[in-house]
Parts: C-alpha cells; sequence; structure tokens
C-alpha cells in the first residue's frame, strides 16, 4: 500500500502550529478574562505561531521521519495511528523542554508552560488520529 508520510506529516503539523495558539488564547481568555482588544489577542496569535512554526521545524522532520519508519514497519492500521500519535506527542514535549532549558541547564517547568504545551500535545495527537496516512485508510 502506497503512504503519503509526507503530507500527512505536514498536515499534522501545521494543523498543531494553527490550531494550538487559537486553543491557548481561547482558554486563556475564559480562564482568566482580561479587557484586551482584538489587536492584542490577534498580535498573540501571530507571535505564538511563528514561534511554534520556527521552533517545531526540527520536530516535525523527526516526526514525518517516525510515521514514514511506522509506515514500512507497523502493518495494523489502528496501532500505527497510535504509535504515531504517541510518538507525536512525546516529541512535542521534549520539545519543549529543549526550548525550556535554562540557563543553568536546569528544565523550568512552571504552569505557564504546561498551559501551552497541553493545545500543542492535544492538536498532535487528534491530528494524528484524523488525518489518513493513504488513499485507502479511512
Amino acid at each position: 500500500m502506497t503512504y503519503y508520510s509526507l503530507p500527512y506529516s505536514l498536515k499534522v503539523w501545521l494543523s498543531s502550529v494553527f490550531l494550538a495558539p487559537l486553543i491557548f488564547i481561547a482558554t486563556d481568555y475564559c480562564f482568566h478574562p482580561k479587557s484586551t482588544d482584538l489587536d492584542s489577542i490577534i498580535q498573540t496569535y501571530f507571535l505564538f505561531t511563528i514561534v511554534s512554526g520556527v521552533f517545531s521545524f526540527v520536530t516535525w522532520l523527526i516526526f514525518w521521519w517516525a510515521a514514514t519508519l511506522a509506515c514500512y514497519y507497523i502493518p495494523d492500521r489502528i496501532k500505527r495511528k497510535l504509535i504515531i500519535c504517541f510518538a507525536g506527542i512525546i516529541l512535542t514535549i521534549i520539545n519543549f523542554l529543549i526550548v525550556s532549558l535554562e540557563d543553568d541547564m536546569g528544565i523550568s517547568l512552571d504552569h505557564t508552560i504546561i498551559y501551552i504545551i497541553i493545545p500543542y500535545c492535544l492538536c498532535i495527537g487528534a491530528g494524528s488520529l484524523f488525518y489518513n496516512l493513504g488513499p485507502n485508510e479511512s
């Protein structure tokens, strides 16, 4: 069977880059209502989108490689999608851990970072399960 791991991984990655900031901003606004204007929200969204796209590019390449390997070595569709899903979530968490390294080589995991990680992991996990890897996969 032919698999399209490149467009699949791009869809999953770009979905997380564009949707996760929306989820974070919406939940942040719901739980911490602020009197911010629409211009400020749009600027925050674009900042999150650009930063997440730049910092997760290498992670996307690794995710693409993992999806390609899963397509070749895991014949069962459900197991393959679950393994890709968990690999994407783990890669996302590792990416945040690497980016959040402090100068003294300690890891800073305060509650703000965790609130930012959750939407990205949800988007990666949901996208991995939602999008199809091949033409016959539904």
